[in-house]
């Protein structure tokens, strides 16, 4: 007998996407796991955790990606969720990818924090694409060359040969930068100013 279990969501999901399967011998369906099963998901992701351990069944199927997938994508955190979520990977398994702990990709994706510097290349090679918008001036430029190269705003100070907190101005574009200081920084990272 194939037992089928519905997802049941106030979102409708592609058909065919919100489907559990599981190959269970008839006996093994007890009549009160059916009106369980039904109910809820969080019913159902208990129930299946423990069928799985008693009677060793084997699942099969798309479960879908759900209601917490990002409908746009705005943050570095909803592009690792959305990406997450599409290749069906735990925050477990991109915290390790990442170097960072679980509770640090979850944060990403609640949008209650930003990436440090250093992890962006890392989320960059998980996503496989880069979401960092194109600069359109030289400030904006500054802070997606450091992004994208992993530095912290004082380590790219260094390279250029100013302080942290006038490369930090500079990037927020609160101070004006001399001729001289801009072909540096032109040379450095190869961008135009606006």
């Amino acid at each position: 007998m194939r037992a089928i279990l519905t997802k049941t969501s106030s979102r409708s999901l592609p058909e065919n996407r919100s489907l559990i399967s599981a190959e269970v011998p008839e006996a093994k369906i007890l009549p009160e796991w059916r009106n369980s099963i039904r109910s809820q998901t969080s019913s159902i992701s208990f129930i299946l955790c423990f069928a799985c351990k008693i009677y060793k069944i084997s699942l099969s199927g798309f479960v879908g990606l759900g209601e917490k997938y990002p409908e746009e994508r705005k943050t570095l955190g909803d592009h690792i969720r959305a990406t997450r979520l599409e290749r069906g990977v735990l925050q477990r398994e991109v915290a390790e990818l990442i170097v960072v702990r679980r509770g640090t990709t979850n944060k990403w994706e609640c949008n209650r924090g930003e990436p440090r510097a250093m992890d962006v290349p890392r989320i960059l090679e998980f996503l496989g694409y880069d979401p960092l918008p194109e600069p359109a001036c030289m400030e904006e430029r500054m802070r997606v060359w450091r992004l994208r190269g992993g530095l912290s705003a004082r380590a790219a100070a260094r390279l250029i040969g100013v302080g942290e907190a006038t490369w930090a101005a500079w990037e927020r574009g609160s101070v004006r930068m001399s001729r001289k200081s801009r072909d540096v920084i032109q040379g450095t990272i190869g961008s135009k100013s606006c």
